[in-house]
């Protein structure tokens, strides 16, 4: 169902380490949590509620209610996109490109084998 896919996200880099490294230890601990079997669940909340959960600092202009996706207890992310029952439907993880978006975040493009 979402081989290859192909998706962009940003994230935060707080570490030393040389770039190839975080890249392989963020790919391999993807791929860790997908082999998990988690569920996913959506639910739906007040704004004021899902920012106390997640970060929101890419959301819609007066959104009210915010759709958050879950696998397990502890990934949680707004999303308004199609997602996967469980992790495993998801299918291997593969970091393709990244790129720095500016001083200590980077933009991963990844697909979906």
């Amino acid at each position: 169902m979402f081989k290859g896919t192909k998706v962009r996200c940003d994230f935060a880099v707080e570490s030393a380490l040389p770039m190839e490294e975080i890249i392989e230890q963020a790919e391999t601990r993807a791929n860790q949590i997908i082999a998990q079997n988690r569920e996913v669940t959506f639910k739906e909340v007040r704004l004021e509620e899902a920012s106390r959960l997640c970060s929101l600092h890419r959301l819609p202009e007066g959104a009210g209610k915010i759709r958050l996706v879950s696998l397990g207890e502890d990934v949680v992310t707004p999303c308004s996109g199609i997602h996967a029952k469980n992790t495993p439907e998801i299918g291997r993880l593969r970091i393709r490109t990244f790129n720095f978006v500016k001083p200590g975040a980077i933009r991963l493009t990844f697909v979906v084998e």
